[in-house]
């Protein structure tokens, strides 16, 4: 279920004012009135209050008549806003020479001061943007509201700019329904942008008159109704996914995005599949969609047990549209995916989260919160906090590695995360394997119960393929740690997963500095799992099997000024991070602490000194000392217990 939250995940940057990439506030809020129909029912589909005439087609970030019923408003001022998004080529490429004719923009609740509007903007930059079209309406209702263009307002699609595409109304400052008049679409397209234009003060979040970012995770209703002749025939293939991992002998589901161009409908599609380059079989899939309407097509493709253990590439062609060959243009090319036949597998024994930080980023005390919280309620994470350098601040626990780690995870901005290097696309921000953690401190336990089962129920298609036992022997003399690491695979697992590489993260708890939060520095906040060594290559080190087991040993002197009793190992194995994001999960995972209470090697998890490595509050809030009350205590061979101090 997509975007089971009941609130948004808002970013706000005032364009060309903050130095820092992103920064969160709480600025466009949700009806929370509405929150039990949420839960029942977030989106509508309602009748087009224009019907359209022969020619003419919806054209936006998505084309059908669904609109979020629950709506969402800058409720701390009042005041005439603007809310936009962009429109770029790949929107409308179907539509090239068209003219268009009108909007629609669906509304929440009735509004004044209305109008739309449509401007191009300069290399899809909204603050030079000129107005193409601007059209003022006087009053807004709730659902879809029509504005037709007169003939001279209309214009006609060409070359490749980037429109930004809205509507102004007047905001009413409160809590009531109708404070809270944006339709902003969840998970219709969770790359999708959104601005708005106001005077919001430091009080509200803002710093007054400009622009801001509050994209995230959805789209804005708004559409451009286009006139032309479309090809009778004229489909656009995009987004071919499939699973990575499949039993032997089970089926693979896949998913591919059709774009109908062309003028006659589509009700089925047909793909000839073909695996490592022979011609496996045929599959088809029942999918209705109209003119201009993008639909996902999904189907499953039998894998045969006779197909052998370990990766292959899968590849589609459009065969069939409406039981027929294709007569028209097929656009689009599906590019081979790569998937792993597997007989069985372990349980997996860590989640690894990999939280990008920095301590001169106001907001990134959230992401905390919401990394607490999880590891106070689950003992199966493995959470890491690389910190980044943002602008010209040196942070103190950077190091050349992290900017590696920041590099392949395509990091954009602070706070975030990575989930187990999963391509997660209810979080999607874009290319990136790091999501964004800035979220509202009233909704942390919700947002802490959501990333964990957003990252467990990913993590599923994943089967693990070895059990990791990492053994240790520390040398207080000389302060050299020796680590040998031990992978002991199912059957055929080094022909699974063949390709995948070692890492060792080393990480630090405790670490009491500097945190710059909501535009103060805090000068005794306690950074904790923070990375303080990469023991492998930031790229992976190779894997030597030894049948479809493996050992992997490295030694490390750790520095005077770290704390050895309060270290960390988090070993795991992953592919070697690429271009592919949707390929880097990680397959297992293991987390001890560094013993230091003797010498001579360890094997955790095998006997051993257990002991305390971290102590928490019941609301996930980090302990320095035990408080009086309920305390959460995680240990180092990874449990978590309940302890009462009186």
């Amino acid at each position: 279920m997509k975007k089971s939250l009941l609130f948004t995940v808002v970013w706000l940057m005032s364009l060309g004012v903050f130095a820092q990439p992103f920064v969160l506030r709480n600025v466009l809020q949700k009806n929370q009135n509405a929150v039990p129909e949420v839960m029942n029912s977030p989106k509508v589909l309602k009748a087009p209050q224009h019907a359209l005439s022969s020619g003419q087609y919806y054209c936006g970030l998505y084309t059908t008549d669904e609109y979020e019923e629950i709506g969402s408003g800058l409720v701390s001022i009042s005041g005439v806003c603007k809310v936009g998004t962009l429109f770029a080529s790949d929107i409308y490429q179907g539509f090239l020479n068209f003219k268009v004719v009108g909007m629609r923009v669906a509304l929440c609740c009735n509004v004044t001061q209305f109008s739309v509007y449509i401007s191009k903007t300069q290399n899809g930059s909204v603050l030079n943007a000129t107005t193409v079209v601007e059209k003022s309406v006087g009053s807004g209702k709730t659902g879809w509201n029509t504005v037709m263009f007169d003939a001279a307002e209309c214009f006609t699609l060409s070359g490749s700019d980037t429109y930004l595409t809205g509507y102004s109304y007047y905001q009413k400052k409160g809590t009531t329904d109708d404070c809270y008049p944006i339709s902003y679409v969840e998970g219709t397209n969770p790359n999708a942008d959104l601005f708005v234009y106001a005077n919001i003060p430091a009080s509200a979040g803002g710093s007054g008159l400009g622009w801001y970012d509050v994209t995230g995770g959805g789209s804005l209703a708004v559409q451009w109704i286009v006139e032309g002749e479309l090809p009778d025939q004229n489909v656009i293939l995009s987004d071919f996914s499939t699973e990575q991992f499949v039993k032997s002998g089970g089926s693979l589901p896949c998913k591919v995005q059709l774009t109908n161009m062309g003028s006659t409908a589509i009700s089925s599609v047909g793909f000839s599949v073909s695996v490592d380059g022979v011609n496996l079989s045929e599959v088809s899939s029942t999918v209705s969609v109209a003119s201009a309407e993008k639909k996902t097509a999904t189907f499953n493709v039998n894998i045969p047990s006779s197909i052998s253990v370990g990766k292959h590439t899968l590849k589609l062609e459009l065969s069939k549209i409406n039981g027929a060959a294709p007569t028209g243009n097929v656009g689009g090319t599906l590019p081979e995916k790569v998937f792993r036949v597997y007989e069985s597998s372990v349980a997996r024994q860590k989640y690894l989260i990999e939280h990008i930080t920095s301590w001169t980023c106001t907001y990134c005390y959230l992401g905390y919160n919401v990394l607490r919280k999880i590891e106070s309620s689950h003992d199966d994470v493995a959470w890491v906090a690389v910190h980044g350098n943002q602008s010209s601040n040196q942070d103190p626990y950077f190091f050349s590695t992290c900017n590696d780690i920041l590099s392949y995870l395509n990091v954009s901005g602070f706070p975030s995360a990575a989930y187990n290097r999963l391509y997660i696309t209810e979080l999607a921000e874009g290319p990136s394997l790091a999501y964004g953690l800035g979220y509202n401190e009233s909704f942390t336990d919700q947002a802490a119960d959501y990333v964990y089962g957003l990252m467990t129920s990913y993590s599923a298609k994943i089967p693990s393929q070895v059990k990791l036992e990492i053994e240790q022997s520390y040398d207080k003399s000389s302060r050299k740690l020796d680590i040998t690491v031990k992978g002991t695979g199912v059957s055929k697992a080094a022909q699974v997963i063949d390709d995948h590489c070692m890492f060792i993260y080393l990480t630090e708890q405790g670490l009491v500095g500097q945190q710059y939060s909501s535009g103060a520095w805090n000068n005794s906040f306690e950074h904790n799992n923070t990375l303080r060594a990469v023991l492998t290559d930031v790229y992976g080190d190779q894997i030597t099997w030894s049948g479809d087991n493996f050992t992997y040993t490295t030694s490390y002197t750790i520095p005077a000024d770290y704390n050895a009793d309060n270290l960390s190992i988090t070993a795991f194995i992953a592919p070697k991070p690429s271009s592919q994001i949707e390929e880097m999960a990680v397959n297992n995972c293991e987390r001890v602490a560094v013993n230091t209470s003797s010498t001579g090697i360890q094997t955790i998890g095998m006997g051993g000194d257990i002991h305390e490595v971290a102590r928490y509050t019941l609301d996930g809030k980090q302990l320095t000392a035990p408080a009086k009350g309920v305390n959460i205590v995680r240990l180092s061979d990874g449990s978590i217990r309940k302890v009462i101090v009186k």
